[in-house]
């Protein structure tokens, strides 16, 4: 079973991931950000995703697709800037295949590391 929180912290929005993801759960959370980002102005929406406690679930490649295709079709939300932090190996990968299914129209805008330092770092850069 997996969970999301999020909360808003000094113009940061802040999602913390737990548990073995699965596809309901991601989907809820897209919702929400999307209802989020249509009352933001774009280019100071700022995401901050924290997958430290998350492991994978049984997720497939059409789930990321649906997510991905989601998240294109909400420009409000396509036009900011999301930092996933995955520190473990296949969830790092799981985020980069997700990237690479986003192609050109994540850069700029949706990138995945390692560590909550670079994340943070690649955020304030577009402040």
């Amino acid at each position: 079973m997996s969970e999301y929180t999020l909360r808003r912290d000094d113009g940061l929005i802040m999602v913390t991931l737990t548990g073995r993801l699965d596809f309901d759960t991601i989907s809820a959370l897209l919702d929400e950000l999307v209802g989020l980002a249509v009352n933001a102005l774009p280019d100071l929406l700022t995401i901050l995703i924290d997958e430290t406690d998350a492991r994978p679930g049984l997720l497939s490649a059409g789930h990321v697709r649906n997510w991905i295709s989601r998240w294109r079709g909400a420009t409000a939300l396509k036009q900011g800037r999301i930092a996933v932090i995955a520190p473990d190996l296949v969830m790092y990968g799981l985020n980069r295949m997700a990237q690479g299914i986003a192609g050109a129209d994540s850069e700029g805008h949706l990138t995945v590391f390692r560590s909550r330092e670079e994340a943070l770092a690649w955020l304030r850069l577009g402040a």
